[in-house]
């Protein structure tokens, strides 16, 4: 049996921001990056807020997430539970995840 072509993807889960790339394994050299995103609207960048929010029933994430919503930011500084942070929404999403008796991972 035949194999189709393999993609590799590439993810940089950041603290603020995060961004998506891949590429077919064959032809590595010609990578594509995502910069258009649910939410964004006209807007393009290579990178999309690393917010998440449950806030309307269905899940929101990145550019979708308002300001003011309920939502989880700075979740990459709270994975490892046994590092302190004292960023902020990263203290906050530990906050929401607590009442929701969730954990980061």
């Amino acid at each position: 049996m035949a194999q189709g072509p393999s993609i590799v993807v590439g993810v940089d889960f950041g603290t603020t921001f995060s961004g998506v790339a891949w590429a077919f394994k064959e032809s590595a050299g010609e990578i594509e990056v995502l910069s258009t995103w649910p939410g964004g609207g006209n807007r393009t960048s290579v990178k999309v807020p690393s917010t998440i929010s449950g806030e309307a029933r269905t899940a929101s994430w990145g550019y979708q997430v308002g300001p003011f919503m309920d939502a989880l930011r700075g979740i990459k500084l709270i994975l490892d539970e046994e590092q302190e942070t004292m960023y902020s929404p990263s203290l906050c999403s530990k906050k929401l995840l607590a009442i929701l008796d969730k954990d980061a991972v």
